[in-house]
C-alpha cells in the first residue's frame, strides 16, 4: 500500500506540476520513493530496549505531531551512537500514509511517537514504514544552526536543499542521496 500511494502520488504530481527544472526530486514522496527503504518495526531484544531506554533518559516524552523532534533528539540522546534518524513515508494507526520520522537500531523500527499514541513501547506490527537514513553530524549540525527540529527531506525554511540538490551539507561534509 505505502509503495502504490508513494507511485501514484509523484505520477499524479509529475503530470499537473512536474517541480522545478534542475531538481534533484520533484517531491518529499518522490525522494522517499527513489531513496528511502522500507522498515519494519520488529521486536526489540532486551539489550536494544536498553539502549533506547538510556538514550531516552535525555529527551523529553514522545508527543503527538513531533515525530521530527522526537526522533532527532532521542538520535542525539544515544551515547553508543547505535541509533539511527529514519525519515520518509509511514502507515500506521490512523491507516493512510503521512510524512514522519523514526529511528533504527539493527534495522528494526523505534517509534516512540507513534508508540506513544497507541500506549505501547514499540511501534505496532503491521504497521509500513519507508524512508531514508539521515547521519547524526546532519541532525547535530541543522539542531544547533537553527536551535529546533524540523523535517528535513522537505526543509522549506533552507529552501529545499535535499530536493533542489540531492545532498545534504553539515560539518563540511556532503551527503548525497541523488
Amino acid at each position: 500500500m505505502l509503495n502504490t500511494y508513494l507511485t501514484q502520488l509523484v505520477a499524479m504530481s509529475r503530470s499537473s506540476r512536474p517541480g522545478p527544472p534542475g531538481w534533484a526530486f520533484s517531491s518529499a514522496e518522490h525522494f522517499v520513493l527513489e531513496r528511502g527503504l522500507p522498515m519494519a518495526p520488529d521486536p526489540l531484544t532486551k539489550e536494544e530496549q536498553a539502549i533506547v531506554q538510556r538514550a531516552a533518559r535525555f529527551t523529553p516524552p514522545p508527543a503527538a505531531k513531533q515525530c521530527f523532534h522526537d526522533a532527532q533528539l532521542l538520535v542525539l540522546g544515544d551515547h553508543t551512537e547505535q541509533l539511527q534518524y529514519a525519515e520518509g513515508y509511514a502507515v500506521g494507526q490512523a491507516g493512510f500514509p503521512c510524512h514522519h520520522a523514526w529511528v533504527t537500531l539493527n534495522g528494526k523500527v523505534v517509534d516512540r511517537t507513534w508508540a506513544a499514541l497507541a500506549e505501547s513501547d514499540d511501534a505496532p506490527h503491521g504497521w509500513k514504514y519507508r524512508g531514508a537514513h539521515f547521519p547524526r553530524t546532519v541532525i547535530r549540525a541543522r539542531i544547533l544552526e537553527a536551535s529546533e527540529t524540523r523535517a528535513l527531506i522537505g526543509d522549506y525554511t533552507r529552501d529545499f536543499p535535499l530536493l533542489r540538490t540531492g545532498r545534504l551539507e553539515a560539518d563540511n561534509v556532503t551527503h548525497i542521496y541523488a
